[in-house]
């Protein structure tokens, strides 16, 4: 295989791995396994929003490709599958036609569905406002004051309306959506129930992530990863005052 044709499938398969969620050390070392497999050396940098790979061959002729990274997501479906084409290649060194083949295979992968993603918002805030000591009237409150969140959710991110303005609307509906059912039980305990809800909007995948970073020595990475998770926080807290605020006025102006 020649560099270029290289180049070109290792920063595919890394770039892949990127959006879908996978360590950034992960990504790098891979791409380094892949070309050295077929004896050439990869150089790679990489963070959250860019790919950059360098491969050189045994005559010393150097090739580099630069992908941006506008996008990504979590989906280990997709991470385990592309980890198990880079070990078939590291093993079997299989021709370009075979990787990219594969390569269609992995893309075809179905993502979450929005049922899906409703049901394990539901399922989450539901079993929260458990844990959290709740009954079942709040675990029902959570649920589905946590549909309506994973809803709002994803119909922003189909008008590709940003990270921020989708978790200041998921705060938003989350203390509003669960201010409105003590007007059909009474009973039910308010905190309870946005404190569940708001466990679906916490970013602590990405500041686990950028901990790990850090301690791994990645630490533009780790800085970024961290910054991005700081800012999901005061999002969601500002889309909480906001209704709060706006919720007591109105019962103020009933009152």
């Amino acid at each position: 295989m020649n560099i270029r044709k290289l180049n070109d499938i290792t920063t595919e398969i890394g770039f892949r791995l990127l959006t879908s969620g996978a360590e950034i050390h992960r990504v790098e070392d891979t791409i380094c396994r892949i070309a050295a497999a077929y004896g050439a050396r990869a150089d790679v940098f990489a963070i959250p929003a860019s790919l950059v790979v360098t491969i050189t061959d045994r005559e010393g002729h150097t090739f580099t490709q630069t992908r941006r990274v506008y996008h990504s997501d979590s989906n280990l479906a997709r991470v385990d599958a592309l980890n198990t084409l880079a070990r078939q290649i590291c093993a079997e060194k299989p021709g370009e036609e075979e990787i990219l083949e594969r390569l269609q295979q992995i893309g075809r992968l179905a993502r979450y569905s929005l049922r899906q993603q409703l049901a394990a918002a539901a399922l989450g805030a539901g079993a929260f406002a458990l844990l959290f000591g709740g009954s079942w009237a709040e675990a029902l409150a959570a649920l589905t004051t946590g549909i309506a969140v994973r809803f709002a959710a994803t119909s922003i991110e189909r008008i590709d309306g940003g990270v921020t303005l989708s978790n200041i609307i998921g705060g938003a509906i989350c203390v509003l959506g669960a201010s409105l059912w003590p007007l059909f039980l009474q009973t039910l305990v308010v905190d309870t129930v946005i404190i569940s809800v708001l466990m679906l909007l916490v970013p602590g995948l990405l500041m686990t992530n950028s901990m790990r970073d850090l301690i791994a020595g990645d630490l533009v990475t780790g800085v970024m990863k961290s910054t991005e998770a700081l800012l999901v926080a005061a999002s969601v807290a500002f889309g909480v005052m906001c209704s709060l605020t706006l919720w007591r006025w109105l019962m103020m102006g009933v009152a």
